[in-house]
């Protein structure tokens, strides 16, 4: 079977933002197998004149490219690829018309890497049919070659989620979902909603806290199956407090709210990782919970949260 890569994309300072560069980097994830890794990292040196062998076994990767404009208009393109089991660096160049958009260019740049990637197949398995279309060497202004299987760039959160007052009531146990999508290799966005139930001992009441959110997550370090990041989110927070009894009653407020979290994410499956989260929530002002016209109670502003589920990305 086809198995899944770690490549790193040496890019220079000047490149790394450029739209040449995340042309290459969108056209590698697509044209990889489901599970790869790209890593674009800036090199401290030319990149032409990198140890490429060195990068890939201090970044643990199956291969390592490296992109040349060497024209400085970004028309000509000198790629360098090489397996960290292969002795010498695998050479390319491309040239591109004075029309093509840098973007588009890149993602070709990406499927020609690729197709200098040999497949990496399981001993005994037999030779899986044709994956890939083959990259032209000069680029006619058309779209670039694509593949049929596409990096997933969508995710599912599902979540049990747990939350503990710092200085006064406001634990509870409840779940969570939410809807991410990339933005890149590192960058994510999200909205997300989670639910908690707990007690409100001194007042005899159960509070139940509403967190609708969304906000940006970004990934601080990579690896071949586990992945940490942070996110910060805000939203409007609600807040309900019901008293049963033999004088029942209930309340509820609406009040802003921002939560910050450290993620870990392993990955069990090719689209499926297990998520562990743990951060702190901040409402903005304390909640007093009265009954009859005394304070029994109150929901401090600052809280710990913490939670555990999967992700399904697609």
């Amino acid at each position: 079977m086809l198995l899944a890569l770690v490549v790193v994309l040496l890019v220079s300072a000047e490149d790394v933002e450029s739209a040449q560069t995340g042309g290459v980097s969108r056209g590698l994830e697509d044209a990889l197998e489901p599970g790869s890794v790209v890593l674009v990292r800036m090199s401290p040196v030319a990149p032409a004149s990198a140890d490429l062998a060195k990068v890939a076994s201090s970044a643990r990767a199956d291969a390592v490219a490296t992109v040349t404009w060497t024209d400085g208009e970004g028309r000509h393109a000198h790629i360098r690829v090489q397996r960290a089991n292969a002795s010498a660096a695998a050479e390319r160049d491309l040239d591109f018309k004075p029309s093509d958009a840098p973007a588009e260019l890149g993602k070709t740049v990406g499927f020609a890497i690729a197709s200098m990637l040999p497949n990496v197949v399981d001993p005994g398995s037999p030779t899986p049919p044709e994956q890939r279309s083959a990259v032209r060497e000069s680029h006619d202004g058309g779209e670039p070659p694509m593949d049929d299987t596409r990096s997933p760039s969508w995710g599912l959160d599902l979540t049990f989620a747990a939350m503990t007052g710092i200085g006064g009531t406001a634990g509870g146990l409840g779940s969570g979902g939410g809807l991410r999508r990339d933005l890149g290799s590192a960058l994510s966005v999200r909205v997300a909603a989670t639910v908690t139930r707990g007690a409100v001992p001194d007042a005899r009441a159960t509070l139940t806290v509403v967190r609708p959110r969304g906000g940006i997550g970004a990934v601080l370090v990579r690896g071949r199956t586990v992945t940490i990041g942070a996110r910060v989110e805000i939203g409007p927070w609600f807040y309900l407090v019901d008293r049963s009894g033999s004088s029942p009653s209930s309340g509820g407020r609406w009040l802003g709210g921002a939560e910050g979290e450290a993620e870990v994410a392993w990955t069990v499956a090719p689209r499926v990782a297990l998520t562990f989260a743990l951060g702190l929530d901040v409402a903005f002002g304390t909640t007093r919970v009265i009954v009859g016209e005394e304070q029994r109670a109150s929901i401090p502003p600052v809280r710990g949260v913490g939670d555990a589920g999967m992700r399904v990305s697609f």
